[in-house]
C-alpha cells in the first residue's frame, strides 16, 4: 500500500504542466519585438503547453517584470481546454480564444526581462478583471484561480544592447519544455519528503 501511494504521487510529478516555443529561447528574436524592421505590427511567438486534466479553459499573459510598472504585454483568455497552442501570429488576427489585450511585443531596455505564463482555469470562461493591478498583482490572482500554471521568462535586449555575437538578433530556437509550475515544485517537495518518512 505504500509502494502503490508513493508511486502514485510520483506520477502526479511526472504529469505536470508544461510550456514550450518554437520561436523563443533564452532571448527574444528581433521579430517579435517593437524593433522589428517591417511596419507591420509584430507577430507572437508560438507556443504549446501540456494538457490539464479538469481544465475547462487556458489563458496565456504575459507582462515585464523588470519595468517599474510590471507593464502587461499579452492577455488572452478562454481558450478551450481542447487546444493547448496559440500560432505564431495569431494574436489580433485568428486567435484561439478571446484577445483581451492584443499581442504588443518586449519594448522595454536595455534588458527587461518578460514573463509568459499559461493558466489552466476550470471554468470555460473566466469574468476574472483583468484591469485590475499590475502584471504582478494580476499574475499572482490568476495563480490563485488557475488548476495548474506554467511559464517561460525571456530576456529583451534593446537594438543597441544586443550582443554582438547575435548580431542584432537572437537564433528562433525552441525554448525547452521544462516544468516549471508551483505544483511540480510543491509535489517534488513532497514526494522526498514521503520517501525520506518511508524510508
Amino acid at each position: 500500500m505504500k509502494s502503490a501511494f508513493i508511486l502514485a504521487v510520483l506520477l502526479s510529478v511526472a504529469s505536470c504542466m508544461t510550456f514550450c516555443s518554437t520561436n523563443v529561447g533564452n532571448c527574444w528574436p528581433i521579430q517579435y519585438t517593437c524593433d522589428k524592421t517591417a511596419a507591420a505590427t509584430e507577430p507572437n511567438p508560438e507556443l504549446s503547453w501540456s494538457p490539464v486534466a479538469g481544465a475547462g479553459s487556458y489563458i496565456v499573459f504575459m507582462f515585464d517584470i523588470t519595468n517599474a510598472n510590471k507593464y502587461i504585454h499579452w492577455i488572452m483568455k478562454d481558450i478551450p481546454a481542447s487546444i493547448t497552442s496559440v500560432a505564431k501570429g495569431a494574436s489580433g488576427n485568428k486567435p484561439p480564444g478571446k484577445d483581451v489585450k492584443v499581442y504588443q511585443g518586449p519594448c522595454g531596455g536595455p534588458e527587461n526581462n518578460y514573463v509568459i505564463n499559461v493558466y489552466a482555469i476550470r471554468d470555460a470562461t473566466t469574468t476574472y478583471p483583468f484591469s485590475n493591478g499590475n502584471g504582478l498583482s494580476v499574475n499572482a490572482d490568476l495563480k490563485a484561480l488557475s488548476l495548474d500554471y506554467a511559464n517561460m521568462t525571456v530576456i529583451n535586449y534593446r537594438n543597441s544592447q544586443r550582443p554582438a555575437n547575435q548580431q542584432y538578433n537572437c537564433p528562433d530556437v525552441a525554448h525547452a519544455c521544462d516544468p516549471s509550475s508551483s505544483s511540480a515544485t510543491t509535489l517534488i517537495a513532497s514526494t522526498l519528503a514521503l520517501l525520506a518518512f518511508f524510508f
